[in-house]
């Protein structure tokens, strides 16, 4: 099959572990080729005294070949490959501490060059198409336990003590200082998304391409939220917020604590997607309504554009988290690829089956009030599920024994 097909699969391989072995020789007229793999286990584990593991250095070298008596062996080393880039740039987003490389948009033609990549693996009769690896499988991921951040943006790992309730609505109304309260605690949301899909990036090497592409859409989507916020933020406060861009450190830890639950989970893949997309990105659905309305109130009708883009942007995250627990989570009806046509499961079945309770469950998937009805229709959900949602109850936490 020649060099670039195995380059590219040294590449992605090496940064899951892997160190791959390739030859490809003349025998009777006919090329024959050979892969052989090698998982490297320490490679996987990094250093385990740094916050966050790396993908520095792990890499499979390959190109180029020598030609002796018939036979053809290539030996040096092939460009990086596309997941690798990925994986790197996700690795920076959780690795660095500063607000800027966090918000660094990923690298331009990206998604183009993972689609030629795969088009390139197709042909590798050993290299399973990632679109039939299950979540679990995603345990050969590098998982980040804490990101990385800056003394002015650090984050609280334990749960916060007092009150970090967002201001009244009456406060909103009539002050400005209250409105940007607000606004800090929404790009902080946005920042800690961002994060969590490097995360996901990370922790699910071999989840399907198009789950891939779109968590890496959605981290772009997440930044620009976040940069929306910040310059609704600086055109509030003339003087400036520097010193603490997304409020008075340390900053709520709240969705990044939610991940402990979807490590620990059967299905970790379906779980994520439960937990960030069908509950925390749903519930703000009902948040962006709620503010926009009350910034527009308070004759802030920029902010308010500002939180309809991000509800409109946010459906479309909704839905992809819906569309892909479909295709990949374990159920009795799915094959090995996918459901049966004769099956049919719905939304509240398979939330119920894959969310990590607690701490996620149908209460939290909303806000208060839930608003975004017809937000969660353009998302695809049933309307036994947006039923289920707007009257679900707290569940109760089992006893330990």
């Amino acid at each position: 099959t020649g060099c670039a097909n195995f380059a590219v699969a040294a590449a992605m391989c090496g940064l899951l572990g892997t160190r791959i072995r390739a030859q490809s020789w003349q025998m009777g007229g006919r090329q024959q080729s050979r892969m052989s793999f090698q998982v490297c286990q320490a490679a996987l584990k990094g250093d385990s005294s740094s916050k966050v593991s790396t993908t520095r250095g792990i890499r499979s070298n390959f190109i180029g070949s020598s030609n002796k008596g018939g036979r053809t062996k290539f030996t040096t080393a092939c460009a990086a490959s596309a997941m690798e880039e990925m994986l790197h740039y996700a690795n920076g987003i959780l690795s660095r501490g500063d607000l800027e490389a966090k918000l660094m948009p990923p690298p331009i033609g990206l998604e183009k060059k993972l689609l030629q990549e795969k088009i390139a693996l197709k042909d590798l009769s050993t290299t399973r198409p990632a679109s039939t690896a299950s979540s679990s499988e995603a345990v050969a991921g590098l998982d980040v336990d804490w990101p990385a951040r800056d003394a002015k943006i650090e984050i609280c790992r334990e749960v916060q003590r007092g009150s970090n309730q967002l201001p009244k609505a009456s406060q909103i109304h009539a002050s400005v200082g209250a409105r940007v309260q607000c606004l800090q605690k929404f790009a902080h949301h946005e920042l800690q998304a961002v994060e969590l899909f490097a995360w996901a990036l990370l922790r699910f090497p071999l989840a399907p391409l198009g789950l891939q592409i779109g968590l890496l859409r959605t981290l772009a989507e997440e930044q620009d939220h976040c940069r929306l916020y910040l310059g609704r933020i600086a055109a509030l406060t003339p003087e400036g917020v520097s010193a603490a861009p997304l409020g008075m450190p340390p900053l709520s830890s709240h969705l990044w604590r939610g991940l402990g639950a979807i490590r620990t989970a059967a299905d970790p893949l379906s779980a994520f997607l439960c937990g960030i997309g069908l509950t925390y990105e749903a519930a703000n659905l009902d948040h962006t309504l709620k503010f926009r309305d009350l910034f527009r109130q308070a004759g802030d009708e920029a902010s308010a554009g500002v939180l309809q883009r991000i509800h409109d942007e946010e459906v479309g995250h909704v839905r992809l988290a819906r569309v892909w627990l479909r295709r990949v989570a374990r159920h009795p009806c799915r094959t090995e690829v996918t459901l049966r046509a004769d099956c049919h499961i719905d939304d509240v079945d398979l939330y119920s089956t894959h969310a990590a309770f607690p701490p996620f469950e149908l209460q939290k998937a909303r806000g208060r009030p839930m608003l975004a009805f017809d937000g969660r229709r353009r998302a695809g959900f049933s309307e036994r599920y947006i039923q289920e949602v707007s009257s679900a109850k707290r569940r109760p936490i089992p006893r330990q024994q």
